[in-house]
């Protein structure tokens, strides 16, 4: 059975936001744009030219024109819920394409039948497994569309750009070759001001990657943790303080970044061997 494009669409609209419930009713279908889905309750299975892929809560898939599918639940009894993101290969932009090697789009969008994001099939795709991000995203986009407010098209293909590009990033993903994105990191880290707040969520902004991510791929490049690596920053940085400044220890204390005397001893004795006091001494 392939659906109409009117089923969808009205008027002009080139991207359409679907919230669905399984029903009996559903049968395998095609049609003449993409589909991006994603599951928001329950499990099941995508079955896709007569492969079947199980499914469930936090998953997303890419389906390309012309192929057959359907998806059914794991029990007809229990909820099955999924959000559809459908779509024109009119509007991916050309400003994406400059952004993604134009070969892996072609291969993911016209290539393939579908493109599965499902933690036991490719669990070397770090992204998949932060599902909450993914989840925000569509539920902007259905909530967009179900408004209709001026220029909600527009809003919606920015949407699906980002999308589109996080998906590609996960899927295509080497981490043998980003060592770019820890140098830029490592350079901020070293030219910001250590008496501001440095938080995870700040760091990840700079690489494009949610936080869960950045902190596994930081410490897959320097060999610690993130926290471990701005702690010791302060602590160089309250030593350069102490031994070229007149600041008392509780101004340098602040200054680096530290607001608990106690702690900030703890481990200057630690990474030094000597108390702050004693290393001003000397």
């Amino acid at each position: 059975m392939k659906a109409l494009n009117s089923e969808f669409f009205k008027d002009d609209e080139k991207i359409a936001v679907i919230a669905s419930v399984w029903k009996p009713e559903l049968k395998k279908h095609s049609h003449d744009f993409f589909e991006i889905t994603f599951i928001t309750k329950g499990n099941g299975y995508h079955v896709i030219n007569n492969n079947h892929h199980t499914i469930k809560q936090g998953n997303l898939f890419l389906i390309t024109p012309k192929s057959e599918h359907n998806l059914l639940p794991a029990n007809p009894s229990e909820a099955f819920e999924w959000i559809n993101v459908l779509f024109f290969p009119s509007v991916i932009s050309t400003s994406l394409i400059d952004m993604v090697d134009t070969t892996d789009i072609l291969k993911v969008l016209i290539s393939s039948e579908s493109l599965h994001y499902n933690t036991k099939e490719l669990s070397d795709i770090e992204l998949q497994n932060d599902a909450q991000e993914f989840q925000h995203i569509f539920e902007e986009m259905q909530q967009e569309f179900q408004a209709r407010k001026a220029g909600y098209q527009n809003l919606l293909k920015g949407y699906l750009e980002i999308l589109l590009v996080k998906i590609f990033r996960a899927y295509f993903y080497d981490p043998t070759s980003d060592t770019e994105i820890s140098q830029k990191v490592l350079n901020y880290l070293r030219e910001k001001s250590f008496q501001n707040d440095l938080n995870l969520e700040e760091l990840a902004k700079r690489t494009f990657y949610s936080p869960q991510y950045f902190r596994k791929l930081f410490k897959s490049k320097t060999g610690i943790p993130l926290s471990t690596f701005i702690r010791q920053k302060r602590l160089d940085y309250a030593k350069q303080l102490l031994e070229n400044t007149d600041l008392s220890i509780s101004g340098v204390m602040e200054k680096a970044g530290f607001n608990d005397t106690k702690s900030f001893y703890a481990a200057f004795k630690s990474a030094y061997g000597v108390t702050p006091a004693n290393m001003r001494n000397r």
